[in-house]
This record gives structure tokens, C-alpha cells and sequence, in this order.
């Protein structure tokens, strides 16, 4: 019998395995990482300070900067219709804080290959004043849609991958020294903000702290992603599908939640193949 608590959603999932477990594993590629020094490892964060961050957007050509220009929009106009006829005062006083361009194409090495067909992401973070306007479905569904109807229009050709979370998380993050967002704040573009609502500092992690962190995770996660793909195993050899295909499923996601985790100390709030697979460049 295994139990476990999703930390993305919350819900509490209990099934039968087999019973074997498996050994836990490390690899040199844990070890390296967590000692790289673009993570800035070995310093303590300085206590009390904010960070700025970058709002250029010169090095992307003029097409680019005008499509970022329509989403940061779109993000906006959606996010007040979600909220516009609340009652609930958290969702009524509800604020978009700001929107943050990440990834390639804020570092400036963003990939569009036509013969390969493989064409990098906008990576947008957006950050909100209450947890609760970071719910896909209740308030951001309808931009996502929009969103995705105006790349397939052509209006806007390059894909949009966006998260979602609130003030408080993110610089909880921060003092917890997640390299996700660590990374973020150093590299990434506000491209949108309300002021007065800075980002704390990070921390930054001591060699042993990230060994032990990405150990914890990968131990934890590949071990349960292992189970469920054992057991789908066993389920086809059954002849039984469909409950196959359920733990396939799981067992994919869990799998790529170890490589958000051990990579980042820091996994997307989705339980989507689909926008795990193109969030995924941001942990390679």
C-alpha cells in the first residue's frame, strides 16, 4: 500500500504495489550540480533586502518585442475579466503584481528551427497578491484559450508557456534559496509590474544543502514514478488498459516532477504532460 499527498493539487491518492522497493539512487550529476556556481552556492542571502531586476528587451528583434507586447495584454485583460463581477473579497481586491519574461528568450538563446520543428517558448511568470488567483481553471482558462487561439491564428506565432503564483510563494522560494526562481530573478524580464511589490533576495544554498535537497526529492519521486510504471507493466500483462494507461500516466508525470525537483528544487503546479513537456527546457 503506498499514500501520498500530490503537492500540486493537494489530493490524497492511496493504491496497492507490488511491495518491492526500490533502491535509492544518486549519480556524480546530483553531486555537480549542486555545486555549480550558477546557482551561488555557498553565500548567505543578506537579510532585509530586495532585488531588481531587468526590464530590457533589446536584444529580441522588434517582432518579438511587439508579440510579448499583445500577451502581456492579453494576461492583463484576461485577468481582469476573471475578476470583475467577484464578490469574495479576495478575489474582488484581487491584483496582477507582475509579469516576467524567462527562459531562453531572456537569456537570449531561444531556438526556432523550422527543419527540426522544435520552436522555444515565451516563458511567462505571473505573480498575483492572493494564492488563490494562481487557479488555472477558475481564473486564467479563458487566456490560456485566447492565448493558444491567436498562436494558432498567427496573431501571435511564437507558443506561450505560462505559470502562475502568488507574491508570498515566490519569495518564500526565494528565502528557501530554489534555484527556479533564483534563476528567474537573475535572468529573467519584468515586462509588467504594480511597484511597492519588490522580490526578496535569495538565499543562497550551501553545497551540502542542495546534495541533500535534490537527493530528497529524487528518492522520494523516482521511486514512486518506478511503482506506478511496474505496475501498469503488470496491469497490461492482464490484460487490463485502461488502468494501465491511468498509471502510465502517472508515472510520466511523476517522472518529469523528478527532473523539475532535482534540477530546480522546484516543480510546475499541473499534473498536464503536455505543459510539463514544454516547461521542461527550463530544467534541461
Amino acid at each position: 500500500m503506498y499514500r501520498w499527498r500530490c503537492s500540486s493539487c493537494g489530493v490524497r491518492f492511496t493504491i496497492c504495489f507490488r511491495g518491492r522497493k526500490v533502491p535509492a539512487r544518486t549519480s556524480g550529476g546530483i553531486e555537480d550540480r549542486a555545486g555549480h556556481s550558477r546557482y551561488g552556492v555557498g553565500k548567505e542571502r543578506f537579510k532585509g533586502e530586495s532585488v531588481s531586476m531587468k526590464t530590457g528587451l533589446e536584444h529580441l528583434p522588434e517582432c518579438k518585442r511587439r508579440e510579448l507586447e499583445r500577451v502581456v495584454a492579453l494576461l492583463r485583460e484576461g485577468f481582469a475579466d476573471a475578476i470583475r463581477h467577484r464578490t469574495q473579497p479576495r478575489y474582488r481586491e484581487g491584483r496582477l503584481l507582475k509579469i516576467i519574461l524567462f527562459g531562453s528568450y531572456a537569456r537570449g538563446d531561444w531556438v526556432e528551427d523550422p527543419v527540426g520543428r522544435y520552436f522555444s517558448d515565451y516563458d511567462i511568470l505571473v505573480v498575483v497578491n492572493h494564492e488563490d488567483l494562481t487557479d488555472v481553471p477558475e481564473f486564467w482558462q479563458k487566456t490560456e484559450d485566447r492565448l493558444l487561439a491567436e498562436v494558432g491564428e498567427g496573431k501571435v506565432r511564437t507558443p506561450v508557456s505560462v505559470i502562475y503564483h502568488s507574491l508570498e510563494d515566490v519569495n518564500e522560494k526565494l528565502k528557501l534559496g530554489r534555484y527556479f526562481f533564483t534563476d528567474i530573478v537573475r535572468d529573467g524580464i519584468v515586462l509588467f509590474e504594480e511597484p511597492g511589490h519588490p522580490f526578496e533576495t535569495p538565499r543562497k544554498l550551501t553545497p551540502a544543502e542542495a546534495l541533500r535537497e535534490t537527493q530528497d526529492y529524487y528518492e522520494e519521486w523516482f521511486e514512486s514514478a518506478q511503482d506506478f510504471l511496474e505496475t501498469a507493466q503488470d496491469l497490461i500483462a492482464k490484460g487490463k488498459p485502461k488502468l494501465a494507461a491511468f498509471l502510465l500516466h502517472q508515472a510520466t508525470e511523476r517522472f518529469c516532477h523528478t527532473l523539475f525537483l532535482v534540477r530546480t528544487l522546484y516543480s510546475p503546479k499541473t499534473h498536464n504532460l503536455n505543459r510539463l513537456r514544454s516547461q521542461g527546457s527550463c530544467a534541461a
